[in-house]
Parts: structure tokens; C-alpha cells; sequence
């Protein structure tokens, strides 16, 4: 972990998501999303949902702005928000009935694999049935035929978040008991080319039109 990740990690942020356009206002350099999940739960309480909410705003945009996104160290199940709630935020059905159905926990992971496996896209959430209590994730390659491989990816990170032990729990920061060994194992998977840093406002969260990158 570099200097600049441990400061976030130690500041309150967490990562949660890495977009790289492939075209547009966003360069091709791979930009890492971070929120400092203390500030949201200062303003809005104990409010789940509304991380959700800019999860999704980030997903809807990066795809709308044909970017490649890839989703990190982010525990879905507990979240509390309504498939209607969820729609009026992307207002996109196709492309986020599938993050529904991971928080509704309704899906198998070969449903998973089909929804996913002609997209350039590597998620990592938490997912209850996976009974050893590790994180899962997929990662889709395209082969040089164009086709696609989804390879599923368990990592053991019971040092970070005991799914069994806090699922009735909201998610705070005390949730991850281990942040910075948590942002280590996944900045070894996630390391970029180069680092963007984006610290998003309450106001730019409305309009992500206006997210700006800083080195």
C-alpha cells in the first residue's frame, strides 16, 4: 500500500470503486473512487442507503460514459434500500437489476457469471452464501477469440469484516475491523497505472457530471 492509500485508509476513506474510460472527459487513466464514509454518516445519519445511492450514481455514469469500472471493498448484503429506491436512482433497470439482486441475495453465482461475463468488469463484494465467510468477486477476461471467461475469486478477509458476527449491524466504520490490512489485500488486485483521486462532494454526488479528478 502506498503512502497516499494509507493516508485515505487512515483519514476515514474507503475505496469503492476504480473507473478507467476508454474515451470522453476521463483520461485513459484508471480513477480511484473514494468516500469518506465519516462525513456521510455525520450529515445523514445512520442512513445506509445513501452510500448505496452513490455507488450506483458511480456505476450508471461510468457505463453511460462507456468506461470499464471495477467495485471494491463493499459489503452489499446488509444494505437497506428498495428495489424501487434503487431504480429511481439510475434510472436504468437493466443495468443495475443485477446489483439488486446480489443485495436481495437472489441470485446464484452462475446467474452471476451470465450477467457479467461479456462485461469488462471486476467486482468484489460481500456474498452470505459463501459459507467460509470470504469475500467473492469475478473477473471477466476477454481471450484473444473475443470471448469472454469469468473466473470467480474468494478472498479470505475475516481480519476486515465478520459477516456473521455484524450482518444485523449497520455498516460504519467500526465494521471493518482491519481497514488497512482490508485495503492491502485489494490493492494488490486493484493497483492502477495511475493514480486520480476523487473526493466527492455531497453536491457533485447530484450532478457526477461535475466530478473532478485531482493527482
Amino acid at each position: 500500500m502506498n503512502l497516499k492509500s494509507l493516508n485515505l485508509v487512515n483519514e476515514g476513506y474507503r475505496k469503492v470503486a476504480v473507473i478507467q474510460k476508454t474515451n470522453g472527459i476521463i483520461n485513459d487513466n484508471e480513477i480511484e473512487i473514494w468516500i469518506n464514509s465519516t462525513k456521510m454518516f455525520d450529515e445523514l445519519g445512520e442512513n445506509i442507503s445513501y452510500s448505496v445511492e452513490v455507488l450506483v450514481k458511480i456505476i450508471y455514469y461510468a457505463l453511460k460514459k462507456q468506461a470499464n469500472i471495477k467495485l471494491c471493498g463493499l459489503s452489499f448484503e446488509p444494505l437497506n434500500i428498495s428495489y424501487e429506491e434503487l431504480m429511481t436512482i439510475s434510472e436504468d433497470v437493466e443495468k443495475v437489476s443485477i446489483m439488486m439482486g446480489l443485495i436481495e441475495n437472489k441470485i446464484s453465482f452462475e446467474q452471476f457469471f451470465e450477467e457479467f461475463k461479456n462485461k469488462d468488469i471486476f467486482f468484489i463484494g460481500e456474498f452470505p452464501k459463501n459459507e467460509k465467510g470470504s469475500t467473492f468477486g469475478v473477473q471477466t477476461l476477454k481471450h484473444n477469440s473475443g470471448e469472454y471467461e469469468a473466473i470467480p475469486v474468494f478472498i479470505n478477509c475475516d481480519n476486515a469484516y465478520d459477516y456473521k458476527k455484524d450482518k444485523d449491524l449497520p455498516i460504519t466504520k467500526s465494521s471493518f475491523k482491519n481497514v488497512a490490512h482490508f485495503f492491502n489485500i485489494f490493492g494488490i488486485i486493484m493497483e492502477p497505472k495511475q493514480k486520480f483521486w476523487v473526493d466527492i462532494s455531497l453536491d457533485q454526488i447530484k450532478s457526477l457530471e461535475n466530478l473532478k479528478t485531482t493527482a
